[in-house]
């Protein structure tokens, strides 16, 4: 089978820019590591209010193995930041599915002994393994990627409420 891993890439950012007064941009890819330049991701996207930093991988077959992801250190190191999103898109070819998997969803399976993404948890409630809606053309997928604004206020709502009295306290702290 072909390696259509740059193909998906380019439909990636495609789809992306679909969406109104977007920005997707594709990080220098180097693949020898010349002067030590590494990029900790693909993609940088941005959709207002939320930005996100995303690598894309496609493979056969119905399992993503975790050490595929060669930026995972990198990603975790920019983790914690409010309103930034960091994470891998999988596409799963054979099963012509797309999804989302936050950098702290692999971080989180890591730790309960988990060693891949099975196609099986995309959509499983125990799982933060987001479906990315899409229509099956010949081959690839049209996808829409809006639905990760979607993930993202989603989580920007869960720390707001999170940190609330937090952040209410050191404001009247200052007083």
């Amino acid at each position: 089978m072909q390696n259509y891993g740059k193909k998906f890439e380019a439909k990636f950012k495609g789809d992306w820019l679909k969406m109104p007064q977007s920005l997707c941009m594709r990080l220098l890819d180097v693949m020898s590591g010349y002067k030590q330049i590494k990029n900790p991701a693909d993609f940088v996207c941005y959709k207002f209010p939320f930005l996100f930093l995303l690598d894309c991988k496609s493979l056969s077959g119905n399992t993503f193995n975790f050490a595929k992801l060669t930026q995972w250190e990198d990603m975790e190191k920019l983790m914690g930041v409010p309103g930034a999103n960091i994470g891998a898109v999988i596409w799963f070819m054979e099963w012509e599915k797309v999804c989302f998997v936050p950098i702290e969803e692999f971080i989180r399976l890591k730790g309960l002994g988990y060693k891949s993404i099975h196609v099986n948890m995309i959509g499983d409630t125990n799982f933060n393994v987001y479906e990315i809606p899409g229509k099956v053309k010949r081959f690839f997928i049209d996808s829409d990627y809006s639905v990760m604004l979607d993930i993202a206020e989603h989580d920007i709502y869960d720390l707001v409420k999170e940190k609330k009295d937090e952040w209410i306290n050191k404001l009247l702290s200052i007083q």
